[in-house]
């Protein structure tokens, strides 16, 4: 592969860029949302051992779910877009989020 041709590559598929770039701010949003959601479940489950068992139980039954599945349930809730997406992504990574908070 020369160079041309990844740059002929990216330069013709304004298709391609557009879902790669659309891809990667879902991604940060809900990433953002774990974040933002997980950090003070974590820093209150830390010192509450009831509530951290009950919310990694939580977590760790949303991730266990593939995110296709519950694509498949939230779309007819929240419709088609972002916002099912998000959803489904923030569910993978909050249990990853809570986990590392909780324990550390």
């Amino acid at each position: 592969m020369s160079i041309s041709f990844i740059s002929n590559f990216f330069t013709s598929n304004t298709k391609f860029l557009n879902a790669l770039l659309e891809h990667v701010y879902l991604t940060i949003i809900s990433l953002a949302i774990a974040i933002m959601i997980a950090i003070p479940l974590a820093i209150y489950g830390r010192n509450h051992p009831r509530f951290a068992n009950l919310i990694l139980g939580f977590t760790s039954i949303m991730q266990t779910i593939p995110s296709l599945a519950i694509l498949g349930i939230l779309i007819p809730i929240v419709g088609i877009g972002s916002k099912p997406a998000i959803i489904a992504w923030y569910c993978t990574v909050s249990y990853q989020s809570t986990v590392i908070h909780i324990r550390h």
